[in-house]
C-alpha cells in the first residue's frame, strides 16, 4: 500500500499469524463488515488495531458518517473512502439531516 506503508506491514504480518489465512479475500485487513440500511449509535471500535477504512458500495442516499472529535461529517458516495482510527475516534452513522 504505496500512502501507508507501515500500516500495511502492521496488517499484513499480524494477518499472516492467523488460522486459515490462506487466500483471505480482505488481505491485508483481518475482518469485512457489511451494512445495509444500518445506523449506528457513536462507538469507538475497541478491537482495532489501527486504521479502519469505509468504502461504501452500490447506489444509496444519505447514510453519512460523523466523526466526533475532529467534527466532521463525511458524506461517502460509490468509488470514495475514508480512513480513519475508529478505536480512538467516536464515529456513527446515520440517515442525511
Amino acid at each position: 500500500m504505496a500512502n501507508l506503508p507501515a500500516e500495511y506491514q502492521v496488517l499484513a504480518e499480524v494477518a499472516t499469524e492467523l488460522p486459515c489465512n490462506d487466500g483471505s479475500p480482505v488481505h491485508p485487513f483481518l475482518s469485512l463488515v457489511f451494512n445495509l440500511n444500518a445506523f449506528t449509535k457513536g462507538h469507538r471500535d475497541s478491537g482495532d488495531l489501527d486504521l479502519c477504512l469505509v468504502l461504501p458500495i452500490g447506489k444509496f442516499q444519505g447514510g453519512a458518517i460523523a466523526l466526533k472529535e475532529p467534527g466532521l461529517v463525511v458524506e461517502l458516495q460509490q468509488g470514495d473512502f475514508i480512513a480513519f482510527q475508529s478505536n480512538k475516534v467516536t464515529h456513527f452513522n446515520g440517515p442525511p439531516y
